[in-house]
């Protein structure tokens, strides 16, 4: 990369800066679209990480370039070569701790989706046949309980006891698409939930101006990430999730709202 005899240092800085931006462009690309899509970018930890990298990769490495850099130096292909290997070293643990804390499975389960990612998932299922049983990434899915209300009560009340997420009950996986009218069934009531919020209020009105839409033609699932939770807009005829209104989730405000609506 680097000719010390031809090079000054604000020119080797510039082609490791350079070098670095490309690289950095090109992995953006992957963990925005691919690994991160849409708003589990910023949910789920996608920007935490990709600030990290951007740090690394495009100010780090180019700095010591123009700190240590000087044509003639001794030792000046060592130094260089450290540099490099340091700055490959950690960037090469950015995107690993990125790619293994992607969110793979979206998860429906207790009225919200929740983001599961590839380091939970493999725990959960070491085998890897959990992934393989979905073909989309983040596959959706949902957690099928007994029908029978006793049941479901005592299905419930095992998980509570063992104090272990209703989500991460990995055998009792389906295709969310195979029980779409059931989550629509459980999805938020969008307009009683952001009532008493102005500001929620606005963002919903913005949001669904942009779609074209009204609240009751669309379908809205609280999300939850490892960093922040939001609400998902879906199209109730084809499952697929067409928007994202960055709205905080409370359980207990979602639970007391479903109550008003029932009750009318």
């Amino acid at each position: 990369m680097f000719h010390s005899s031809h090079l000054t240092r604000y020119a080797a800085f510039g082609i490791h800066l350079v070098t670095s931006l490309a690289i950095f462009l090109s992995l953006s690309a992957v963990i925005v679209l691919l690994w991160y899509p849409g708003p589990l970018f910023q949910i789920d930890g996608g920007w935490e990480g990709l600030r990290i990298v951007a740090f690394v990769d495009v100010v780090l490495g180019p700095l010591l370039t123009l700190i240590v850099y000087r044509a003639g130096k001794p030792g000046l292909k060592f130094d260089m070569g450290v540099i490099i290997a340091l700055q490959l070293v950690a960037l090469g643990y950015g995107i690993f701790t990125l790619h293994d804390n992607r969110p793979v499975l979206l998860v429906f389960a207790d009225d919200r989706i929740n983001a599961v990612p590839l380091a939970v998932a493999a725990e959960m299922d070491p085998s890897g046949k959990l992934l393989q049983r979905f073909a989309e990434r983040p596959a959706r899915v949902v957690v099928v309980m007994p029908s029978d209300p006793i049941e479901h009560a005592d299905y419930i009340l095992q998980r509570m006891r063992a104090r272990k997420p209703l989500h991460l009950e990995y055998q009792d996986y389906a295709p969310m698409a195979d029980h779409w009218p059931a989550v629509i069934d459980d999805s938020l009531d969008i307009e009683h939930y952001v009532r008493s919020n102005d500001h929620w209020q606005a963002a919903l009105h913005a949001e669904i101006s942009k779609l074209g839409k009204t609240p009751g033609e669309l379908v809205f699932l609280p999300v939850e990430g490892r960093y922040k939770s939001g609400i998902l807009i879906a199209d109730p005829d084809t499952g697929a999730f067409i928007g994202y209104l960055d709205i905080r989730f409370d359980p207990a405000l979602a639970r007391k709202k479903r109550l008003v609506r029932d009750r009318l």
